[in-house]
C-alpha cells in the first residue's frame, strides 16, 4: 500500500518560516491602557455632542435621572463595542496601542481576522471582569472568539 503524499499549505510553509511570537503581558497591559484612554476619549467626545444636540432632539429626562443615565451608559458601551471592531476590522487586527507595542490580532489559525471575529472579541469585553481574565494569561475575549495576539514584526499577513 502506497502512502500518500501530503502537499503542505502554504500557511504550514510561512508558520516554519516566520514562528509566530505571542504579545507579552507588558505589551498586551500597555494595549489595554492606551486604547482604553482612546476609546474614552471617543465616547466623551460622542456624548458631549449628543449632550449639545440632545437638548433639541432628544427627550432624556431630568439630567440625574435613571432614563438619562442610561441613554448615555447605552451610547458609551456602543461606541466602545465599534471602537474596537472598526479598528481591528479595517487595520488588519491593530489598535492604537497595537501600533505602539507592534503586536496585532490573527484568528488561532494564524489567517486575518473577520469582521465577524472582531465583533466577538469587542462584544466580549463587555463581560463584568473580563479585563481580569487576562491574569490566567488567556482572557475571555481572545478565548471566546479564537484569537491570540502576536507580535507583528515577526510574520506579515
Amino acid at each position: 500500500m502506497q502512502q500518500e503524499h501530503i502537499t503542505p499549505s502554504i500557511f504550514d510553509k510561512i508558520q516554519r518560516q516566520n514562528p509566530i511570537t505571542y504579545a507579552t503581558t507588558g505589551e498586551r497591559f500597555a494595549n489595554f491602557i492606551v486604547d482604553s484612554i482612546i476609546i474614552r476619549i471617543v465616547s466623551l467626545v460622542v456624548n458631549v455632542g449628543l449632550m449639545l444636540i440632545g437638548e433639541s432632539v432628544f427627550s432624556f429626562g431630568e439630567e440625574n435621572s435613571p432614563g438619562y443615565t442610561f441613554f448615555f451608559l447605552l451610547i458609551y458601551l456602543s461606541t466602545y463595542v465599534l471602537c474596537y471592531t472598526l479598528l481591528e476590522s479595517i487595520s488588519n487586527g491593530k489598535t492604537v496601542g497595537k501600533l505602539i507595542t507592534k503586536t496585532r490580532v490573527v484568528r488561532e489559525d494564524g489567517l486575518p481576522l473577520t469582521w465577524k471575529d472582531t465583533l466577538i472579541r469587542s462584544l466580549c469585553r463587555l463581560v463584568p471582569f473580563e479585563p481580569f481574565s487576562a491574569l490566567s494569561g488567556y482572557p475571555w475575549h481572545d478565548k471566546w472568539s479564537k484569537t491570540v495576539v502576536i507580535k507583528d514584526d515577526r510574520i506579515k499577513l
